[in-house]
């Protein structure tokens, strides 16, 4: 819980100086209570206390997949420290299939047994019989390395398409080892539907606990040593967007809080410094 009253008195922080640039109103932020809402402050007249609800906009898929693929990172890097120095100073990144981008989410590499062996096995033979050949281009599309017509790595090119390969400056501080390769985290695909899943499902587990306050809160912001699919705060104009049909749609989220915002963790380039959005 201190955690959870920490971090909310640090995004109350960051909404009451950008409530004052946003409307030129200034919102005294007064404490965490112990359990709702999550913020309260004094409003700007001073005459009343504002409630404040807090939720991220989040897409839970993303942390979930990048936690799947964290224990094949090790057993990537574990398989490969065998081969020392070959791959010193050479980052390697996977890069999901397409395929299961656009299938039910989050997709799943094999968690245990015989196939999760093969898909390391494999990855570990692309690196022996192809690195030097790739690396100079690099890295490559896997469903174009093929033993006569199969494909030579049919597991692995069956969850990823590609790997991508390139130098990194000498690092004699990498762990565990420096002579290792990186095995960077994949770029996990998502589309709009998924951001609008996203905003909707903030709003409503705010909804779906019958909370009412002054002021709901999406934001975008991370907490620390927790999980974060960060890409989401790049998407600001569009969770404005569908933030603002589902608070105008949804008679609920009117009846339930005055006020609705985003607050970005960053500013977009069209428009720099700003990163409080008003949704309803």
């Amino acid at each position: 819980m201190q955690h959870e009253a920490r971090f909310n008195e640090y995004l109350a922080g960051e909404l009451a100086r950008e409530y004052q640039k946003e409307t030129g109103q200034s919102l005294r932020f007064e404490r965490v209570p112990d359990r709702f809402p999550d913020a309260i402050f004094t409003a700007p007249d001073g005459s009343r206390e504002i409630g404040a609800e807090f939720v991220e906009v989040t897409l839970q898929f993303v942390l979930e997949e990048l936690g799947d693929f964290d224990s094949y990172r090790r057993l990537f890097r574990e398989t490969l420290q065998a081969y020392r120095p070959r791959f010193k100073n050479v980052q390697i990144r996977l890069q999901p299939s397409i395929r299961l981008a656009v299938g039910v989410r989050p997709a799943r590499l094999p968690p245990k047994g015989a196939r999760k062996r093969q898909l390391v096995r494999e990855f570990e033979q692309l690196m022996l019989d192809r690195f030097e050949v790739l690396l100079p281009n690099y890295g490559g599309l896997l469903r174009e390395l093929r033993i006569g017509d199969k494909p030579a790595y049919p597991l692995l090119s069956r969850y990823f398409d590609a790997i991508i390969l390139n130098r990194t400056g000498d690092d004699p501080n990498r762990e565990p080892h420096p002579d290792d390769p990186v095995i960077a985290i994949p770029a996990v695909i998502y589309n709009e539907p998924h951001i609008a899943a996203a905003v909707w499902q903030a709003i409503k587990k705010k909804l779906d606990k019958g909370y009412t306050a002054d002021i709901l809160l999406l934001h975008t912001y991370p907490r620390v040593g927790q999980p974060h699919s960060g890409g989401v705060a790049f998407h600001q104009d569009l969770i404005t967007e569908i933030g603002r049909r589902i608070a105008g749609d949804v008679p609920t989220v009117s009846e339930r809080f005055k006020e609705v915002w985003l607050l970005n963790v960053w500013s977009a380039a069209s428009d720099p410094g700003r990163r409080l959005y008003r949704l309803r």
